[in-house]
């Protein structure tokens, strides 16, 4: 469950979030591939936040962020109990995000491998990428309609999620 942050002239705000888990997914494959999409999307400026469901304390928190290789400060905003009021699927939980970042919904992107509660921020006008990698899609919806794709972060801008990451 991981996601990253950076500022982009642009003003585009990016959630990436839940590149991997433990077990089967193949957790342990997805970090270099996470690292390196959170690097290059550093180096073009993006604001990324960890849009992870805030149901740990900040400790907790930050100790899997350490464990998944990166640090606190590769986030704008990484999302705890204590500075979250909503949790996913609620879209007030990105709402609350989009007010800490000063962003508008139609400015960023959630970048998420579960159906129900990371697409639903396509409904309030961001722009929204299924990861496959470790797809969770619980009610079988047809995700035919979402731009998708696996790691690396190469693939995202074939779907003209992420302006500006172009190679």
């Amino acid at each position: 469950t991981e996601g990253n942050r950076l500022h982009v002239a642009a003003h585009f705000c990016l959630f990436l979030h839940r590149v991997g888990k433990s077990g089967s997914c193949g957790f342990y494959s997805c970090i270099p591939a996470a690292a390196a999409a959170v690097k290059e999307l550093q180096e073009l400026g993006f604001t990324l936040a960890l849009a992870t469901n805030p149901i740990f304390p900040a400790m907790a928190t930050e100790r899997r962020i350490a464990w998944a290789g990166f640090s606190t400060s590769d986030f704008e905003l990484y999302t705890t109990y204590e500075n979250s009021s909503f949790c996913k699927p609620n879209t007030a939980y990105y709402q609350e995000i989009l007010e800490k970042l000063g962003c508008k919904a139609e400015e960023c992107a959630m970048v998420g491998n579960d159906v129900d509660e990371d697409m639903i921020a396509e409904s309030l006008g961001m722009k929204v990428f299924l990861l496959t990698d470790c797809l969770l899609n619980r009610k079988n919806k047809d995700i035919s309609g979402y731009p998708q794709g696996s790691f690396p972060c190469k693939q995202l801008p074939q779907h003209n999620v992420l302006p500006g990451c172009q190679q």
